[in-house]
């Protein structure tokens, strides 16, 4: 919840987008499709949601991809 005020408290300098097939354990499933953006200095919340909404709409017109599996070390 709230994953763009927790990058912004974190001081991340990127942010992105994710869509993954569902599985028992949370964001563990194989990835579809991600979009990654910088994370500007003076970004509000509000700015990151924004910049999550035209990545996460446009891979949806793109079809459904080929699953891969996720490195759960890689998660953050």
């Amino acid at each position: 919840m709230h994953a763009a005020s927790w990058a912004l408290l974190n001081g991340e300098k990127e942010h992105g987008v994710t869509w993954h097939l569902m599985s028992r354990r949370i964001d563990a499933g194989d990835i579809l499709k991600q979009e990654r953006f910088a994370i500007g200095s003076r970004d509000k919340a509000e700015d990151v949601n924004r910049a999550c909404h035209r990545p996460a709409t446009a891979t949806l017109r793109e079809g459904t991809p080929a699953a891969r599996p996720q490195d759960l070390r890689q998660r953050s």
